[in-house]
């Protein structure tokens, strides 16, 4: 203890006065410093929080868009599908009354391909008769042929339209739920 007192004695007082006051000043100063930089950075951290608040909000957004792009384009196609049905299942009537109806025309052009082979009258000779029904029976099948033809490509043609139109349903809706401008997208180039 002697020893520290000798060292405050041989020290002037006003050194210790100068040490003290230059330790307090910078105390002081490290303090309202170190008081600068943290009222800083809470600054920061407020400006990255509302950065971070609103990158989650356009997420947010964006996510809720695409889902309802999505249930769009869903219920679009749902709809579509079921316009095509009912298409298809109208025109598969349509098929079955037609074959009914080209079936009575096969029946009609038979019962006229019989019908010219006894209407001959019986001074006519065999080979004439013959040589009318074998023309009548031609003609008769030709037209059922041309039928089953004409059938078929109807169908594809009504098949394909029912696709078309299905096609065009879901494009339009897709071009709707995206936002695309169709007048730049539909010119030729």
């Amino acid at each position: 203890m002697n020893a520290i007192a000798a060292l405050f004695g041989f020290i002037p007082g006003w050194i210790w006065a100068a040490i003290c006051a230059g330790a307090i000043a910078t105390s002081c100063t490290q303090t309202m410093r170190l008081e600068h930089e943290q009222a800083k950075h809470a600054g920061t951290r407020a400006e990255f929080s509302e950065y971070r608040a609103d990158i989650e909000r356009q997420r947010a957004e964006a996510i809720q868009q695409a889902r309802q792009r999505e249930q769009e384009l869903a219920d679009a196609a749902t709809q579509a599908q079921a316009q095509a049905d009912a298409l298809r299942q109208q025109l598969d009537r349509d098929r079955v009354a037609s074959g009914v109806a080209s079936q009575r025309l096969r029946d009609a052009a038979q019962t006229a391909a019989l019908n010219a082979a006894g209407a001959c009258s019986v001074a006519t000779s065999a080979a004439v008769r013959d040589s009318a029904a074998a023309s009548a029976r031609v003609l008769a099948n030709v037209l059922a042929e041309l039928d089953d033809r004409a059938g078929a490509l109807a169908d594809l043609a009504d098949r394909s339209r029912a696709a078309g139109l299905q096609c065009q349903t879901l494009y339009d809706a897709a071009v709707k739920a995206t936002g695309i401008n169709r007048s730049n997208t539909d010119k030729p180039r």
